[in-house]
């Protein structure tokens, strides 16, 4: 792929695999290969995975490693296409941790349901917030990062 194509990304294209920017940590390959084979129970049988608004940071790994025929992944929330008319493919819509840092997660679903048909299923991947000084002491241990200071589900809140 070249340079040129590479900055004109549409929002429907992956970012490139995490092995072509910098390795994964084997600790870190170990538990997206867990995630990924508990999403994979579901998108095995399904025709394709669609990976709706990944956060900023996301390489991509976490899709590449989810069983399904066909991945596909849509960054911007205006470009998500109109599946209603399938009716004979099986669509997995999934979210990763984009609800942990979005401030409207209704706004988001009822924009959504309009462009999901029948045969449409909806997996989302949320992060605990009681386990926060866990991911806190992974950010200070160099162990993860976290470059999304955005604002956070907290415990008790009324969102």
């Amino acid at each position: 792929m070249s340079s040129a194509r590479r900055s004109a990304r549409t929002p429907f294209e992956p970012r490139p695999a995490a092995s072509s920017q910098q390795p994964l940590r084997r600790w870190k390959r170990h538990l997206y290969r867990t995630i990924a084979a508990e999403v994979s129970a579901l998108t095995r049988y399904c025709d394709r995975v669609i990976h709706w608004l990944p956060r900023e940071d996301d390489c991509g790994h976490l899709l590449s490693v989810i069983e399904a025929p066909e991945r596909q992944c849509i960054r911007e929330s205006a470009s998500f296409s109109d599946l209603v008319a399938e009716s004979d493919k099986r669509t997995v819509v999934f979210v990763n941790g984009t609800f942990n840092h979005h401030n409207d997660i209704q706004s988001l679903l009822a924009g959504l349901k309009p462009k999901l048909s029948r045969t449409s299923r909806l997996v989302v991947l949320l992060y605990n917030p009681y386990l926060g000084w866990a991911y806190r002491l992974a950010n200070r241990c160099r162990l993860r990062t976290d470059s999304l200071a955005g604002p956070r589900i907290k415990p008790g809140s009324n969102v």
